[in-house]
């Protein structure tokens, strides 16, 4: 448009067309007038003003884009009330909250479209919530388990579902992020003074329950500190999970490797933890923040856990063979001792020109284990000893000047060490000692020292509507597989078999370029991501190490579509192309656990992986309604294949070379609804897993396939303002069978299933009372049937003066003291028997501030 110079008055418009170009026609006399302005707008993009000129007749302008903020939509009503405002979605905590609710945990899970696990991760619509916020600040990182277990939801007014979020100021409105992150509003007078609670729970038989717990929330100072202690089987690990692990191990490029001793063979069943665990457990947990005025924060994390764990079993594993069915029958008794000690500090500055964070890591773990076990109607005795020291710094700065390029400096460092040690007493193995005789100890030692580091800089562009970023990087790890099996016999003489060390040197460079472009139009996003890596392989023992070079490349193509509300899509496809590790490079004997010994041919292992994925999201956060869907298709390429020797004493597992194929194939559906007239949340899941798998079983290949299906169902709701039920049902099926069936080896089924009822009547504005049942039932098709009803209940009396409340909790009520369960893997089946807590009766007093 042609307006005058005050740009007020509109004196001539017209449309481009479909290529952007457009015409004004101005006579001599407009052409002689000074000071008018050429303006173009366009819906989503900044107007641009040119002066116009005398003898120039061809303008040229580039619109940058500038989004648009809708107002927010607010629901009202007697219904929950909520915002929705771009990718931000908020709920009113009082909305969903049940007066027996203590933590923000417990109405999280209440929430449409919300699902916590078992372990705290957070869901919104089938996406894992990378941050838990605080009024704004990351206090917590990715151990955000201890503020949804510990912050009253007495004190939060909002919760707040960050889509899309750019947390790096830096790359807001360039870089493109699809996480999903939440943040907790505070009510206004939160910040005011430490809350908190101090919590004395004793019981029968021989039970105690202590938690003590302040938080400051201020603006310029932010902690969570936290006291527990606990018997009553609730194990405290989960407190301080990192929850992003996997995310941030893919971003480094390295996973530790993990232990390779084990003193048990048993797994966890797969009921709620406080009715199999024995322990004593503690965890003293300190997470601060301080806010500077210059900008910078400086964050800290530390944290000491205990735990003490008794865990017995009984177990009959078979391992179906073409021509036999190989069982180990075992009754084991393990007293584990685990301490973990952490501490972090991170300087953070979060600026539009300028981010800065570098995190040093300090981690510690001890493990000492004893096992008293009577296998196959053999006793044994096992000692487990482990220690791991782990120091990390990761840097990550960028710098984004006005202007249309930005840098980007990352540096990552790691070192590892790991000892481990396993003995066992009076055991005998004549295939490895050459003789038949018992030994009075074996002893089996595993050292991995590691360094690692991955450097880069990263220049990202930003032209129009297109983004292109150039990565190039080197990352280096040296590593050792250091290891020794020996014995002593009666006679106190020692026995040391062929083969029985290792002194593995590992040294592996990656040199690197990434192009990565980025185009968007609208709601459609392409990415692309096109690393090029120069993979350089040293490996061997004393003098006989080989070398490789590997020139690799391991695209990635993702196409999205996404809206604030409605559809969303994403399709991608990855291939990963890789050279082993040194767990699959070491020669000589290693005794895994009292029945398992590996080695290696000296071999590398090369993979190859393709991965083609969807997922599909649809929203409506007026009606309070998520779907979500998403599918994956994996196909494994490997130039070696894992065969194993097996007998009654023991199962040896070596490497040899072979084109070998695995496929999977996963798919999920989620839904979620709030029902406003019967204020009730519903949400149901459906999942398939299909897998391929060759086993090499005494010489013989057998392809393996396994079918999996799950289902979930919950409701949540309440009748008027007493009365509140929970219902969460949970269905698994599960079906290995070769590809060709032979006498032996045939199809094996399994089935879990669970239905658990919770009921929640408050008697007065004081008491309260819950009951909840849970129906477990295992079967499997060699003869399982197991039934069992559990039953628990709880009364809450409020002493409002006192700010203490009074509960009593009664578990187990039917005093279940037996539990079994089958687990399927391939030609496999394990069989276990656990003995149960049984009842259990607490009294808690609850002093809150």
């Amino acid at each position: 448009m042609l307006t005058s110079a005050d740009s007020t008055t509109i004196l001539k418009f017209t449309s481009s067309d479909e290529k952007g170009n457009f015409r004004i026609t101005l006579s001599e006399n407009e052409m002689a007038q000074n000071g008018l302005l050429l303006k173009v707008q366009l819906l989503g993009y900044e107007p641009q003003i040119k002066p116009l000129q005398k003898g120039q007749s061809v303008y040229n302008f580039t619109l940058t884009e500038a989004p648009i903020f809708l107002k927010d939509v607010v629901v009202k009503g007697g219904k929950p009330q909520f915002k929705f405002s771009g990718d931000t979605t908020s709920y009113l905590v009082k909305d969903f909250a049940s007066v027996q609710d203590r933590t923000i945990g417990d109405v999280l899970k209440r929430i449409p479209g919300i699902s916590v696990e078992d372990n705290g991760l957070i869901k919104f619509n089938g996406k894992s919530v990378k941050k838990l916020y605080l009024d704004g600040d990351d206090l917590l990182d990715d151990k955000y388990s201890i503020g949804t277990r510990t912050i009253p939801q007495r004190i939060v007014n909002e919760i707040q579902v960050l889509e899309n979020h750019q947390r790096i100021k830096a790359l807001e409105g360039k870089v493109f992020s699809d996480d999903v992150d939440i943040n907790l509003n505070f009510k206004e007078d939160a910040g005011l003074k430490v809350v908190g609670q101090i919590q004395a729970g004793a019981g029968v038989p021989k039970l105690y329950d202590e938690d003590a717990n302040a938080i400051s929330l201020k603006k310029k100072y932010k902690s969570i500190t936290q006291l527990k202690l606990n018997n009553t089987g609730n194990s405290l690990f989960n407190d301080v999970l990192s929850l992003n692990e996997l995310q941030d191990r893919v971003k480094r490029g390295f996973t530790p490797e993990q232990a390779q001793l084990s003193a048990g063979t048993g797994s966890s069943p797969q009921i709620e933890q406080n009715r199999y665990l024995f322990n004593n457990s503690g965890l003293l947990n300190s997470n601060n923040l301080w806010k500077l005025k210059s900008g910078i924060q400086i964050k800290s994390k530390a944290y000491f856990e205990y735990d003490n764990q008794r865990q017995r079993y009984q177990n009959l594993t078979s391992i179906y063979l073409p021509q036999d069915t190989v069982n180990y029958t075992e009754r084991q008794d393990n007293r584990k001792l685990a301490q973990n000690a952490y501490a972090d500090l991170i300087i953070f500055i979060n600026k539009p020109a300028y981010y800065l964070n570098n995190a040093s890591v300090f981690k510690y773990t001890n493990e000492d284990d004893n096992a008293y076990l009577l296998a196959n109607s053999k006793p044994l005795t096992q000692q487990y000893f482990a220690n791991s020291y782990d120091f990390s710094n990761e840097l990550n700065l960028i710098k984004s000047p006005k202007g249309k390029v930005f840098t980007e400096y990352y540096a990552y460092l790691n070192y590892r060490k790991s000892p481990e040690q396993l003995l066992i007493d009076s055991a005998a193995y004549p295939a490895i000692f050459q003789t038949n005789l018992p030994l009075k100890t074996v002893s089996q030692t595993v050292n991995i020292p590691t360094f690692y580091t991955n450097d880069y800089v990263n220049l990202r562009v930003a032209t129009g509507k297109v983004l292109q970023s150039y990565k190039i990087g080197l990352s280096a790890k040296l590593q050792q597989f250091n290891s020794a099996l020996q014995a002593t016999n009666l006679q106190n003489e020692l026995v040391v078999p062929d083969s029985s060390a290792n002194a593995l040197r590992w040294k592996e460079l990656k040199t690197y370029i990434e192009p990565n472009y980025e185009f968007h139009s609208g709601d459609f996003r392409l990415i692309a991501k096109l690393p090029l890596f120069l993979q350089q392989l040293s490996f061997g023992q004393q003098n006989s190490n080989q070398h490789y070079n590997r020139l690799l490349f391991n695209p990635s193509i993702n196409f999205r579509y996404d809206r604030q509300k409605g559809f969303a899509g994403n399709v991608f496809y990855t291939r990963t192309d890789n050279a082993g590790n040194l767990l699959q490079s070491y020669n000589n004997l290693v005794l895994n656990n009292y029945r398992s010994v590996s080695q290696n041919n000296n071999l590398l292992s090369v993979y190859q992986r393709n991965q083609l994925g969807i997922l599909l999201s649809y929203k409506d956060p007026v009606k309070i309604f998520f779907v979500n869907l998403s599918g994956n298709a994996q196909i494994n390429n490997y130039n070696t294949i894992n065969y194993s020797i097996i007998s009654r004493e023991l199962s040896a597992t070596d490497r040899e070379p072979y084109d070998n194929v695995s496929k999977s194939i996963n798919g999920q559906a989620n839904i979620s609804k709030y029902i406003f007239d019967l204020n009730t949340s519903v949400s149901g899941g459906f999942g398939i897993q299909f897998g391929q798998n060759n086993q090499v079983l005494n010489r013989v290949v057998f392809p393996f396939l396994s079918f999996t299906n799950t289902y979930n169902v919950s409701v949540t709701g309440s009748i008027g303002k007493k009365f509140r039920y929970d219902y969460d049902f949970r269905l698994s099926t599960s079906k290995n069978r070769p590809k060709q069936t032979t006498a032996t080896i045939n199809t094996a089924t399994a089935t879990l299933m669970r239905n658990k009822l919770g009921l929640e009547y408050n008697i007065s504005d004081f008491v309260y009372l819950k009951a909840t049942g849970t129906n477990e039932l295992n079967q499997n098709n060699t003869g399982l049937n197991a039934n069992y009803n559990f039953v628990d209940f709880s009364a809450r009396y409020r002493l409002v003066k006192l700010k203490t409340d009074l509960q009593l909790e009664m578990n187990n009520l039917g005093n279940i003291k037996n539990y079994q369960t089958v687990v399927l893997s391939s030609n496999t089946q394990y069989n276990y028997q656990y003995p149960l807590r049984g009842r259990m009766i607490l009294l808690k007093a609850f002093f809150i501030f």
